[in-house]
């Protein structure tokens, strides 16, 4: 399970790859991009307009659950956190990706930083990674102020996951230097929890 699958850009890869992908977003508009964007591929996940909450799934209906960037949006992440436990099987595994994207609303010393981050990353590209427009209020979301993925492993003991690990290296694995340059306060982490 893809949840907050977007335009389906991860549930591809995981099909690709070899994967049963079923793929979930909140917004209609993202899972008919992500139905679009799967008809070029020779393997083609089942995308669902449906959050996680109240998705149409039985327990233990999944091996994995994944997501990207997409907690920090939640407006109960803990107890997503407990829904996605009772979804997996048996040993089955969470993979999180995600980062403090708004903790600088929250510091100013982090909010400066950034700041001159972008102004470097201006200098020297010509340009920053512009993202869509969000209509929330960043500072109300519950995972804005907090202090990730610190947060995340005390909320999946809490949710009953057994085990949880944040997966090292994935910034220099993943991002680029432009992105490294730009986000390097608000890195991206990753979390592997298993039920």
């Amino acid at each position: 399970l893809d949840f907050g699958c977007g335009p389906g850009f991860f549930s591809l890869i995981l099909a690709e790859a070899g994967l049963s992908v079923t793929g979930i977003d909140c917004s209609e508009g993202m899972i008919e991009a992500a139905r679009r964007n799967a008809l070029t591929s020779s393997r083609r996940p089942v995308f669902l307009h449906s959050g996680i909450e109240e998705a149409p799934f039985s327990a233990e209906s999944f091996d994995i659950i994944a997501s990207r960037n997409v907690t920090w949006t939640l407006p109960d992440p803990l107890g997503v956190y407990r829904k996605c436990r009772d979804l997996l099987r048996p040993d089955g595994a969470l993979l999180i990706f995600d980062a403090n994207w708004n903790l600088p609303l929250f510091d100013a010393g982090l909010a400066r930083r950034c700041q001159e981050r972008e102004r470097l990353c201006l200098e020297r590209y010509g340009s920053t990674f512009d993202g869509p427009s969000l209509s929330l209020d960043l500072k109300s979301l519950p995972l804005s102020s907090q202090h990730r993925p610190g947060w995340d492993l005390a909320a999946l003991k809490a949710a009953g996951f057994r085990q949880a690990e944040v997966i090292p290296g994935l910034v220099d694995r993943l991002w680029s230097e432009k992105e490294k340059l730009l986000y390097g306060e608000t890195p991206l982490f990753g979390i592997l929890a298993r039920r």
